[in-house]
């Protein structure tokens, strides 16, 4: 940092104490530093941006409080709803619960916490301020290829570990493998294990609840054939946790040909805590599902999903 850029940054600091801790005005902070009003305005403004101070509102809106109360009395969760603003698509709304809870926990020294992906929770990576953490992991807590092309599980971790600069940790391994055998062998390598091990024991696990359906990114992205889709909604499946598909039962939806590499169902359900992060009423049998099997503790999802789980 160059001296100039050094001074600017000890404005900026000194301006956010005095306004924030010590209650100041910005006049009484420009007569203090004999600088304009418009400087400490700025000042202020660029330590909100840089994520040196940041407002957080301790009280949700009223709807978001209904809501998350009916939801937490329906389902026995804690329940963090998001609530849509004009022209929203559900996972913004979803994203921005997500990322607000995502800060909290990292504020937290010497915590790990298991990243999965999927499209809800790469939604939420624009609402989140960079901020310094002490002691704070991102494991992934599944594979992360299958082809050249990396998934949102690597992407997610890698930018979380830089908004919070954060030591990140990935599975060495594709997201599926053909095989018990194989996938076998691919679990007990001493580096994929490692970090299953380290995703198996954090102190909270992030995972999106995907849906089994044609249009599953998994598909998209070539991790899956349209086949093996196939097959497994005519198994029953209805939603997936960290690439383990499910049915309405809770029951595990196995295809031998395409066994994840990563944390399966079992270990959802015995973790300590897990966020289940979804949107979109077409989810709600694939929610309702992971909610009553156990996999999920708690609940962050949009409003519009909240009222179709409530009428369900």
């Amino acid at each position: 940092m160059t001296s100039r850029a050094s001074d600017r940054h000890e404005l900026i600091l000194r301006c956010a104490w005095l306004y924030h801790d010590d209650h100041l005005t910005q006049e009484q902070i420009a007569e203090r530093f004999n600088i304009s009003r418009s400087t400490v305005s700025r000042a202020l403004s660029e330590a909100e941006r840089l994520g040196i101070v940041r407002v957080v509102i301790t009280e949700p809106l009223p709807e978001a409080l209904r809501l998350e109360t009916a939801l937490t009395e329906r389902y026995g969760v804690t329940s963090i709803v998001g609530i849509s603003q004009s022209g929203d698509d559900p996972r913004q709304a979803a994203g921005r619960a997500a990322a607000r809870t995502l800060e909290t926990l990292v504020l937290q020294d010497d915590i790990t916490i298991a990243m999965g992906w999927g499209r809800t929770l790469a939604a939420m990576l624009p609402y989140l301020q960079p901020r310094k953490t002490r002691s704070v992991t991102i494991v992934g807590a599944i594979g992360h290829a299958l082809s050249n092309e990396p998934t949102r599980s690597l992407s997610v971790v890698q930018e979380l570990g830089t908004k919070f600069s954060a030591e990140v940790q990935w599975v060495p391994a594709p997201l599926y493998s053909i095989g018990s055998e194989l996938t076998q062998a691919l679990v007990n390598n001493v580096a994929v294990a490692r970090v299953l091990s380290r995703a198996r024991n954090a102190d909270v696990i992030f995972a999106s609840i995907g849906q089994a359906e044609l249009t599953n990114p998994l598909i998209a992205k070539g991790m899956l054939t349209p086949k093996v889709m196939k097959q497994i909604l005519r198994k029953g499946g209805v939603g997936d946790i960290l690439a383990n598909f499910y049915d309405a039962s809770g029951n595990e939806v196995i295809i031998p040909e395409f066994e994840p590499v990563g944390l399966r169902l079992d270990d959802v359900r015995s973790a300590n805590r897990v966020i289940g992060v979804a949107a979109g009423i077409e989810r709600v049998p694939a929610i309702q599902a992971a909610l009553a099997a156990g996999f999920v503790s708690e609940l962050i999802t949009d409003d519009k999903t909240a009222e179709a789980l409530l009428v369900g």
